[in-house]
């Protein structure tokens, strides 16, 4: 269980935004000593704050979950939620070429041109594909 993880990500964005304990707070609508209590790693951020975190930081939920969720639960039984929320579970075929395209683009990725829809259709299915 890790609270360092999702205070860092806190910080970072407040610092990126600049904003103040009392600004986050307000946001959050959640007292200042409690977010204080969150960011120094000495209080877990309640899960029912998740969805104004993520609004108040300018950030996705998918960005947040999981290291929310790692405050109160241990790895496995986060991705054990991820696996009953998800909408589909992945096959290992699936799974491979995600790490692939993780391993090819670590960082942000852009939606595919029409080019690389096409050229990865054409990799995977040896069919053209028309959109």
């Amino acid at each position: 269980m890790n609270s360092t993880e999702i205070s860092d990500i806190i910080k970072s964005r407040m610092t990126s935004q600049g904003l103040s304990l009392a600004m986050l707070a307000e946001r959050i609508a959640m007292p200042e000593n409690v977010i204080a209590s969150v960011l120094s790693g000495n209080a877990k951020l309640p899960l029912e704050c998740a969805q104004r975190l993520a609004e108040a930081l300018d950030m996705g939920m998918a960005e947040i979950a999981s290291p929310l969720l790692r405050q109160h639960f241990n790895r496995p039984t986060v991705d054990l939620l991820h696996g009953l929320c998800s909408q589909e579970v992945l096959t290992d075929a699936e799974r491979q070429w995600l790490s692939l395209l993780r391993q090819a683009a670590p960082g942000a990725l852009e939606s595919p041109s029409r080019f690389a829809r096409r050229l990865l259709c054409a990799l995977v299915t040896r069919d053209e594909v028309h959109n």
